[in-house]
């Protein structure tokens, strides 16, 4: 790009979708690698221990694969918060 002003707004933009895409898989990719384990998760990992599947999910999450929303559903959260 030949014009200054256009690449500052284009990296601008990239910088803002990036962030976007990429904040939520950041910080929990931060959160596991501190062993950041807050009483809500520790539910939720007791809730999951005897299902191989929403444990699958669960560490699918923690890798990236999935999204915090294709596996924190309302029913786990219900069942987590009776815990």
């Amino acid at each position: 790009m030949d014009d200054p002003a256009a690449l500052h707004a284009a990296l601008a933009d990239f910088e803002q979708v990036r962030d976007d895409v990429l904040s939520e898989s950041y910080y929990n990719t931060v959160s596991v690698a501190r062993l950041d384990v807050n009483d809500d998760r520790l539910r939720v990992l007791k809730a999951i221990e005897h299902d191989q599947g929403l444990m699958d999910a669960y560490f699918s999450v923690v890798s990236g694969v999935l999204s915090v929303e294709d596996v924190y559903t309302p029913e786990l959260l219900a069942t987590a918060n009776t815990l």
